[in-house]
């Protein structure tokens, strides 16, 4: 009778201790965040999230990848914090009340795609012009045409993380090729372990140094290539350079080989 009376109390034993008050309270009557969406902003820079409004809620906790990155009055939040580099990047949003009740999670994500670099052959054009634009994070690279100059490839790039007119930047401004020999892979050092291929320069920076277009940095010496940082996934969607323009290792060989001297340089924001 003993062992009877154990059998049946332990399930609500059970069922009591899962709603101890250090549980996390939950909505029991209202509806959970509804048409969660996530958009890429117009400067390609970040994701916008955002969801209808839940009744009575009075503030909202969005999380990404299971980390809080915002907690306020409105569904709706600017996601700038991340370098939203290739791959799918996934958020979670819910509703609180006044009684701290939290809606059940909705979750969405976005996927960035790679971005479709299209280039001619290796040798098979002759660039005298290139446009960099830093707000876009894109190369415009052109003929050597003096009138109506044609458009050869969009590229994506990264530029220099410092604040305009600091060291760490890209100086803006019209300059002129002075350093690549065509046709040569010149290779370049940042520091004693890290170095870069297919090195053109074109200005100086505001620390003094070089500054130029190159493939993505590298431990020196090692093979095959051992990038020191994911700095592709930042290729077209945020700075992350010490002023020079990165570029992948093709466009930067391709861009090497093809690129005549004193070709003309832009760089605008």
């Amino acid at each position: 009778m003993v062992m009877a009376t154990v059998l049946l109390v332990s399930p609500f034993a059970r069922v009591a201790q899962a709603e101890s008050p250090s549980s996390v309270p939950t909505y029991r009557t209202l509806r959970t965040v509804r048409n969660m969406d996530i958009v890429r902003t117009l400067d390609r820079k970040s994701l916008f999230i955002s969801a209808d409004p839940v009744d009575t809620a009075v503030r909202y906790l969005i999380n990404y990848k299971g980390k809080k990155i915002y907690e306020g009055r409105k569904p709706q939040y600017t996601d700038t914090n991340r370098a939203l580099g290739v791959g799918t990047h996934v958020y979670s949003m819910m509703a609180i009340n006044a009684a701290g009740e939290r809606t059940t999670p909705n979750v969405a994500s976005y996927t960035v795609d790679p971005f479709p670099t299209i280039l001619p052959p290796i040798s098979d054009s002759i660039v005298g012009a290139v446009r960099v634009d830093l707000s876009e994070q894109l190369v415009y690279v052109f003929d050597d045409r003096a009138i109506f100059p044609r458009l050869l490839a969009t590229i994506q790039m990264s530029s220099g993380t410092g604040a305009t007119g600091r060291p760490g930047s890209t100086p803006m401004g019209t300059f002129n090729v002075w350093s690549g020999d065509r046709g040569k892979s010149e290779r370049a050092r940042f520091s004693s372990t890290e170095c870069m291929d297919h090195m053109i320069r074109f200005a100086t920076g505001f620390g003094g140094g070089n500054i130029g277009f190159h493939s993505i940095p590298y431990r020196c010496g090692s093979s095959p290539k051992q990038y020191l940082t994911n700095a592709s996934e930042y290729l077209g969607i945020a700075p992350s350079s010490h002023g020079c323009i990165r570029l992948n290792d093709y466009a930067a060989a391709w861009l090497f080989r093809n690129i005549t001297e004193r070709a003309r340089v832009s760089v605008i924001d």
